[in-house]
């Protein structure tokens, strides 16, 4: 009885090591494994990230450069070289030297934005950091060539990941009009931005775009300044007798109201429109009395009527401030500082981009907090727990222990000011406070506190 007792059990834990054994090969999930020991099976719909970040292998478009993207039509490749009229891009496409954690300011727009013409320091959002060099912002671009009004859309709810204080959205009456139409009418994901429901994707097969040569108008100003229009190629995207650009505008002052929608109340949103070359040398042409195709007319009337319709459509939205740039811009062309290229470009060479950049900066300056100085605290989430800090001329030191603050005079009835994680952001670390130096230390570095917000308790 005994040894059958014996037998039964040790047969049973011998079929219990094999089953384990069994199931540890064939199915360990089932017993529970190491987070760092599991394995992900390889989905098509998930691609290793790794493998899309540092991507090599994307399809490239038509134009060699740019990448086809599901999403935004095109995407730049990322860790392009710094070339002086194209890179340096981050490791996410952007025209960038790095991406950061979090930024004051986002630029959201196509190649006008990105550069095109110029190095990276000669853009618009570079010429715009320098002139607000003060406050010392944080300015992340995100920008690429071909884009329109749907991928300004997507990038702005990526930047809000970037908690910023600004976020400028620069449209570009030159193609934008054509570029959303495609985006909306193509991309199934964009299908509700198709507000008029009556049109397909075939709208845009009337489009004849002339040929190059034939649209190049040669221009010599009395003071020797040249460059050459292309005024039939700008027409075809504000020529609004085609229902593609009627609505491609449309879809742009739509794009604007749910960027504004979107907007949470920490970000202020300013928008404004890159005007086409030719309406920039428009005046001039008119003060030198230089006789202008019929097909240069027709594209400065219809583009200052978009450029009317849209700008009143955004006027009134929420969280939203309207840059002009188009009167600097063209006054700017009177004068004799070259502003584009001797070439067909249509974009800016450095003077035309300061031009812009020194117009947006001048609105976004005061919307950028100046840097904490003093002692600040920092609320977590729960707004239950906050952490000091003693902030000096742009240095940071945590306070882990407030007997450093006793012994540099604090006495704990100074108010620190609550700030945001995102305030810290673009200033030095120095590391946990250790010394004591009331000269350097004491209540005299909190008198000035330029970007007070609410008050936290006492330390």
């Amino acid at each position: 009885m005994k040894k059958d007792l014996l037998l039964t059990l040790g047969v049973t834990i011998a079929t219990l090591a094999v089953s384990l054994a069994a199931i540890r090969i064939f199915v360990p999930q089932l017993l529970g494994v190491a987070p760092d020991l599991r394995m992900v099976e390889l989905d098509e719909r998930v691609p290793p990230f790794y493998e899309n970040v540092f991507d090599t292998k994307s399809e490239k478009h038509a134009d060699g450069y740019l990448y086809n993207d599901p999403i935004t039509v095109v995407r730049a490749p990322p860790l392009y070289p710094d070339l002086v009229e194209a890179g340096p891009n981050d490791v996410l496409g952007f025209r960038n030297r790095s991406v950061p954690n979090v930024a004051d300011i986002i630029a959201i727009g196509d190649s006008q934005t990105y550069g095109n013409n110029a190095p990276l320091e000669g853009n618009w959002p570079s010429w715009m950091r320098k002139t607000i060099a003060g406050k010392r912002p944080v300015v992340y671009a995100m920008a690429t060539g071909g884009w329109g009004a749907v991928q300004y859309l997507e990038m702005f709810r990526h930047a809000m990941r970037f908690q910023p204080s600004v976020v400028i959205v620069a449209f570009y009456s030159g193609n934008d009009s054509l570029d959303s139409f495609q985006a909306a009418y193509n991309i199934e994901q964009w299908s509700y931005l198709r507000v008029d429901p009556s049109l397909d994707k075939t709208a845009m097969s009337s489009i004849v775009v002339p040929k190059a040569a034939a649209d190049l108008w040669p221009v010599q100003f009395r003071d020797g300044l040249k460059t050459v229009f292309t005024p039939g190629r700008r027409l075809v995207s504000n020529d609004t007798s085609n229902s593609a650009v009627r609505v491609g505008y449309k879809i742009m002052a739509e794009v604007a109201r749910t960027i504004a929608a979107e907007a949470s109340g920490k970000t202020k949103v300013i928008m404004t429109i890159i005007p086409t070359k030719e309406l920039v040398y428009a005046p001039r042409l008119e003060q030198e009395k230089i006789a202008v195709p019929p097909r240069f007319s027709r594209l400065i009337q219809a583009e200052t009527a978009n450029i009317q319709a849209l700008s009143a459509s955004l006027k009134g939205l929420a969280n939203v401030i309207i840059v002009d740039v188009v009167a600097p811009l063209q006054r700017a062309a009177l004068g004799s500082e070259r502003l584009y290229p001797d070439n067909d470009s249509g974009h800016p060479v450095e003077g035309g981009y300061k031009i812009i950049g020194d117009a947006v900066a001048e609105t976004a300056t005061p919307l950028i907090p100046e840097s904490p100085h003093g002692l600040v605290a920092v609320m977590d989430e729960s707004r239950q727990h906050y952490q000091l800090y003693l902030v000096i001329d742009g240095d940071l030191w945590d306070i882990s222990d407030t007997k450093v603050l006793e012994a540099n005079g604090w006495t704990g009835d100074e108010q620190p000011m609550t700030v945001m994680e995102h305030d810290l952001a673009r200033l030095r670390r120095r590391g946990p406070l250790s010394s004591v130096d009331p000269a350097r230390f004491g209540p005299s570095v909190n008198q000035a506190r330029p970007n007070a917000r609410t008050q936290a308790p006492n330390p």
